[in-house]
């Protein structure tokens, strides 16, 4: 009987092999326009049931290596993926940095940490640190972030100076004024001193702000150490609380809290105008220097204060000076 080429094609898959082999020329034909019945009827032939029995455990091995490979494969891909979802890569200290260190390549490492870990303000581009000068210690567990960094330049511009002037812990904040800051110099008289200011009636001065956002070049020890803060085993917050290890901005108090020297004398970059206003303070009364919050970016050069300008002219410095 005369069967169609589908028929006779499902026929040679599932039937009897040695009746449709009788039409060769429709075999041939078939394995031509469909070259994988040619691999069914390779495995259907035999000369026994050997050969059959044979066929079918090469059949099942092949089968059983394709579905360790599809599982194998489905879990690599499942992993990876759940890897790149949960995990990120950041830059990291190679070793415990202290403040005042300069970031290279050579003490930044690349890591990678969950995203759950991460400081959403953290740097992880190197070209954002590299050559950025470090505020506060570092260890090998914490990320960068802006507040942590500074401009590692501290040199004079062509119209500024280094100045060096003798100092003390208290003057220092408590001894929390380290390299690379910026602080507001105050001067504070002996007794409160009168002002005859139309706009406010007079009032009476116990201090006057004389400079703003003055960088500090270096603060050092009688014996000529710079002052820096060092903690246990070396770790940058190793001394502080459990908050640090969340990248949570640290109470000052804290960070500057472990000092390896007193300090003796700080030296400033200024010009010379701003190095006169502080001659003139030092002269009126007690030079006293604030601190602003280091986390924050205090911004801008250092400059004459608005207040000082204001009374200059008066009664409250002249008087000294006659």
């Amino acid at each position: 009987m005369k069967i169609g080429r589908q028929a006779n094609l499902l026929y040679v898959i599932i039937g009897d092999t040695n009746e449709c082999a009788s039409n060769v020329c429709e075999e041939r034909k078939l394995t031509e326009s469909y070259p994988w019945v040619a691999f069914f009827l390779f495995f259907q032939r035999g000369g026994g049931r050997k050969d059959v029995n044979k066929r079918k455990w090469v059949a099942y091995v092949m089968g059983l290596l394709m579905i360790c490979f599809s599982l194998y494969f489905y879990y690599q891909f499942t992993d990876e993926y759940q890897t790149k979802i949960t995990t990120m890569r950041t830059l990291k200290p190679l070793r415990p940095l202290q403040a005042g260190e300069v970031i290279t390549n050579d003490n930044v490492q690349n890591v990678l940490i969950p995203v759950s870990a991460h400081d959403s303000n953290a740097l992880i581009d190197i070209d954002a640190i590299r050559g950025k000068k470090l505020k506060v210690p570092l260890s090998t567990g914490e990320e960068f972030t802006a507040w942590k960094l500074a401009d590692a330049i501290l040199a004079p511009r062509p119209d500024q100076r280094y100045y060096a002037f003798k100092t003390d812990a208290l003057q220092n904040v408590s001894n929390m004024i380290r390299r690379g800051d910026r602080v507001d110099v105050w001067v504070e008289f002996d007794k409160p001193r009168h002002s005859d200011d139309l706009e406010t009636g007079g009032m009476w001065i116990g201090s006057v702000k004389l400079l703003e956002n003055l960088l500090v070049a270096d603060v050092k020890s009688a014996e000529g150490i710079e002052i820096s803060d060092a903690y246990e085993n070396g770790g940058g917050f190793s001394a502080l609380n459990v908050s640090m290890l969340h990248n949570q901005e640290p109470d000052l108090n804290l960070i500057r809290a472990s000092p390896n020297a007193k300090p003796e004398l700080n030296t400033y970059i200024m010009n010379e105008a701003e190095y006169n206003v502080y001659v003139i303070g030092a002269l009126a009364g007690k030079i006293k220097l604030s601190l602003a919050n280091i986390m924050v970016e205090n911004g801008g050069d250092s400059r004459i204060s608005e207040q000082y300008l204001k009374y200059q002219g008066t009664e409250i410095f002249n008087k000294d000076l006659k």
